[in-house]
């Protein structure tokens, strides 16, 4: 049997990576959000493989993958310790054979595939990722421009308030507005063009009177209403000063304890973020 020995410097820089929020990855996350991008993180995106990309933007269906230089051996970086370093090229060309494997299928069920070595510049692997979004934006509006038949899109975002006592914010429809009655967590929708977190801060300060902070994405669905698909993007929020005390669109403002949010009638876009909430706090 083959017998794995590193020398104790070598040692304790493998124990320093761990599977997820490598120094790397926080530093594309944090120029994508300086971006006013959003997307979810280390999340399985396959049933025929076990990789979870480090990032995932799911409507775009972009998978983005942040590659430690030693573990999944950059040519340029990667230096094989000295002990065994037969047995540790073996296993390191088998983690690259492993990652073009799990490409290849994540490629086959329509995911376009991003992946930056960790030696490269966060600002580089932005800028490249928000290429792939514009150009998956742009096939996006043409398709929808050539197809009369397809529904609309009205694209919203909704933040989730919540108190110290983790009570949340649900805001009532008011008369006359549509859908007058339900509830929804506030938001609005986004105008052309505009970053999502840029519409939410927006929304919010509009009609809540609200200063925010827009933290880690819940929930991205898209719901049918009628012959219009609402594609609804939550996050969490967090805000300065005081709480809201009024809404320019809504008749009752109420705090709500997550197990008890189920009890309001809520407008079905919305229903997707409540189950998370609800589920999440049943499991607490």
């Amino acid at each position: 049997m083959d017998k794995w020995e590193a020398d104790d410097a070598r040692r304790r820089h493998m124990a320093s990576f761990g599977r997820r929020d490598t120094a790397p990855e926080l530093a594309l996350r944090r120029e994508l959000h300086r971006r006013g991008r959003r997307f979810f993180v280390d999340r399985r995106v396959s049933s025929h493989c076990r990789v979870r990309p480090d990032l995932v933007f799911p409507r775009a269906r972009i998978a983005v993958f942040v590659d430690g230089c030693f573990w999944h051996y950059c040519e340029e970086h990667a230096h094989l310790p000295k002990a065994n370093a037969e047995l540790w090229r073996r296993k390191l060309l088998a983690n690259r054979q492993r990652d073009a494997q799990n490409q290849a299928i994540l490629v086959m069920e329509g995911w376009r595939v991003l992946r930056f070595w960790e030696h490269e510049r966060p600002e580089d692997a932005a800028a490249c990722v928000e290429h792939a979004l514009d150009q998956w934006s742009a096939i996006a509006r043409t398709a929808l421009s050539f197809s009369g038949s397809m529904e609309r899109m009205i694209e919203v975002v909704a933040g989730v308030l919540t108190q110290p006592d983790g009570r949340v914010l649900a805001c009532r429809r008011a008369p006359g507005r549509q859908a007058a009655g339900q509830w929804e967590f506030p938001g609005g929708k986004v105008e052309p063009g505009e970053p999502a977190a840029e519409a939410l801060r927006r929304e919010l300060h509009e009609e809540l009177g609200l200063n925010v902070v827009v933290g880690e994405p819940i929930d991205r669905s898209i719901t049918s209403v009628g012959n219009v698909d609402i594609d609804l993007a939550t996050y969490r929020v967090a805000w300065t000063a005081d709480g809201p005390t009024s809404s320019t669109d809504h008749d009752e403002l109420r705090w709500v304890l997550p197990v008890e949010l189920g009890s309001l009638g809520w407008a079905k876009p919305d229903l997707p973020t409540v189950k998370i909430l609800t589920s999440a706090a049943a499991t607490a």
